[in-house]
């Protein structure tokens, strides 16, 4: 990853939107510690600066009260639709659908949405089986229910998802680090 001042830009934004939010493995974790390690993930297999913002970006539209229109404004067109493509989808009037709608609505738009969007999917979903792996083995086996769906639910999403990024033409061994993850 090459460091610029659009990337130094990206990292404050971020930070700033993040602020006062915690992983919900620990509250102890500040949020920001995801996005930094998606980001970083997404640099060991691509240098386009967009994807790597973009992810550091991703969680931006879902967890704070950052616009699309704000995200193209600092952003460009291109960051804007990616952090959009990859962010869950929501009812017209801003409510969360439910887990398995909500979770099937996403499947869905990442399959249609621009394929420099499955890297960040890909790191994103790596960094979160990483941190409940750990996480799981703590709380043992209910521990998927304070993310909101049972084991069950969880394998069927983890494994759609490889599906779709197998179809894709991200490198090889970035998939093939999404499926040791997956157990």
């Amino acid at each position: 990853m090459t460091y610029t001042l659009r990337l130094e830009k990206a990292i404050r934004f971020a930070t700033y939107a993040h602020q006062n939010q915690f992983r919900k493995e620990t509250k102890k974790l500040p949020y920001i510690s995801h996005p930094f390690a998606v980001s970083v993930l997404i640099s060991e297999y691509t240098d386009n600066e967009d994807i790597i913002i973009a992810g550091l970006l991703h969680d931006i539209l879902e967890d704070t009260d950052t616009s699309e229109e704000e995200l193209k404004e600092h952003f460009g067109t291109k960051v804007q639709q990616l952090v959009s493509t990859v962010s869950e989808p929501h009812t017209d009037n801003g409510k969360m659908l439910a887990w398995r709608e909500r979770k099937e609505a996403y499947l869905t738009q990442i399959a249609q949405g621009d394929s420099d969007a499955l890297y960040i999917v890909a790191a994103d979903k790596i960094h979160n089986m990483q941190s409940k792996e750990r996480f799981l083995e703590e709380a043992g086996e209910n521990a998927h229910r304070y993310f909101g769906g049972s084991r069950e639910d969880y394998v069927w999403y983890y494994s759609s998802i490889f599906e779709i990024l197998v179809q894709s033409s991200l490198p090889l061994a970035l998939l093939e680090r999404y499926k040791r993850y997956m157990g």
